[in-house]
């Protein structure tokens, strides 16, 4: 009796340390998948910014285009995430089939846009705004920044115009990424200005010239 009452508790405390640790498994599979978002002025709306869509001559003008504004270069965060998630009851936003939402299906070309194409719809771009939309399109904590750096990464000899590679790194606080400071590449959501002085044009997916 005794023995089969052990085996009986044995048992039982195998089954519930399988229910605790799915229990736990499943919350960090969910903590990851929010964290893994981030935030919406340091990911999502630098993204926007880099294609243009808050420039002047788009969503950024005073006037606003086809009824949507944006602040001019993503100056008030806030008021661009009610725009985009929030206004005309959330018309812009599409929970379930995230590709089809307004805010990808223009800008990628899928739908006849003003602005024309800015990213195309399998690019990188494209599938982090659907992946926050899919996370339900949170604003998110703000971060802090600790850190930019850029580094060069190759330079090839003395020609003209000297070709080199540029790596970019953002270094931020905040619980978002969960373990205090992070470090993120963001070379491929540098949008990289025109020195007056010497000049950079930058070409996305290849080395930069000067």
């Amino acid at each position: 009796m005794i023995q089969r009452n052990l085996e009986f508790d044995l048992q039982k405390a195998w089954r519930m340390f399988l229910f605790v640790t799915g229990l736990a498994l499943v919350h960090s599979l969910e903590t990851v998948a929010q964290e893994s978002h981030g935030s919406f002025e340091l990911e999502i709306l630098p993204l926007l910014t880099k294609h243009g869509c808050n420039s002047g001559a788009c969503h950024g003008a005073v006037a606003g285009r086809g009824h949507f504004f944006l602040s001019l270069w993503g100056s008030d965060p806030k008021a661009d995430y009610e725009q985009i998630v929030h206004a005309f009851g959330s018309r812009r936003i599409r929970y379930q089939v995230p590709e089809e939402s307004l805010l990808i299906a223009k800008p990628s070309g899928r739908l006849a846009h003003e602005g024309g194409e800015r990213f195309d719809p399998e690019s990188p771009v494209a599938k982090t705004l659907a992946r926050w939309i899919q996370a339900g399109a949170p604003y998110g904590d703000s971060k802090s920044i600790l850190q930019f750096e850029v580094t060069a990464k190759k330079i090839e000899p003395v020609q003209f115009p000297t070709v080199f590679q540029l790596d970019a790194n953002l270094v931020t606080d905040g619980p978002a990424i969960g373990q205090g400071i992070a470090g993120q590449d963001i070379t491929d959501r540098v949008t990289w200005e025109i020195d007056p002085n010497g000049g950079l044009e930058w070409i996305e997916h290849n080395p930069l010239k000067v």
